[in-house]
C-alpha cells in the first residue's frame, strides 16, 4: 500500500508540474496589448500632408544611401530632393496628374526603386525621375502606395 500511495503522489506532482509549466507562457497574455502603441493610420485615410510626411519619414530610413525629401504644392506638383539638406540635387515640380509610378528592382544590390515616369520621359526616352532608390521590398511598397494615393487624390481634386 505505501508504494501505491507514493506512486499516486508522484503522478499528482507530475500533473501539477505539467499544468504549471504549460500555464507559464500564458501568464504573459494576462496584461493584453501594450497601451502606449500609437494607432496605425491607413494610407487611404491619410490627408495629402500626412502622406508627404510619411514619404519624408520613409525617405530618411537609416539604411538608404541618400536622404530623400518631398514637397507637394497646391497644384499637386511634387518636388523630390535627393541628398542632404545643403545639396542642390532636386527635381523640378512634377505634376502628379502626368506621371506613371513604376517600381523597379536593382539586381546588383537587390534593392527596390520607385520612379516617376512623365509623358516627356516617355516621348524623349529620357530617364525617369527617381522617387526613391535602394529600399527593401516592404518599404518600397509602402512608398509606392503613398505615391499612388497622392496621385489618386490629386486626380479627384482636379
Amino acid at each position: 500500500m505505501p508504494v501505491s500511495l507514493i506512486s499516486r503522489a508522484f503522478s499528482v506532482a507530475k500533473m501539477v508540474l505539467v499544468v504549471g509549466t504549460a500555464a507559464i507562457p500564458l501568464a504573459g497574455c494576462i496584461e493584453g496589448y501594450p497601451h502606449n502603441v500609437a494607432p496605425v493610420t491607413l494610407v487611404e485615410n491619410m490627408s495629402q500632408q500626412q502622406r508627404i510626411a510619411a514619404l519624408n519619414e520613409a525617405g530618411n530610413l537609416h539604411y538608404l544611401e541618400d536622404r530623400w525629401r518631398y514637397k507637394l504644392n497646391k497644384q499637386c506638383e511634387l518636388r523630390v530632393n535627393q541628398g542632404e539638406w545643403w545639396s542642390k540635387s532636386h527635381s523640378d515640380w512634377v505634376s502628379m496628374d502626368d506621371v506613371r509610378i513604376v517600381r523597379g528592382f536593382d539586381r546588383s544590390d537587390k534593392t527596390h526603386d520607385i520612379f516617376l515616369v512623365t509623358a516627356q520621359n516617355r516621348n524623349t526616352r529620357s530617364a525617369p525621375l527617381p522617387l526613391l532608390a535602394g529600399a527593401n521590398w516592404a518599404d518600397a511598397l509602402h512608398i509606392l502606395s503613398l505615391a499612388q494615393h497622392i496621385q489618386r487624390d490629386c486626380a479627384q481634386s482636379a
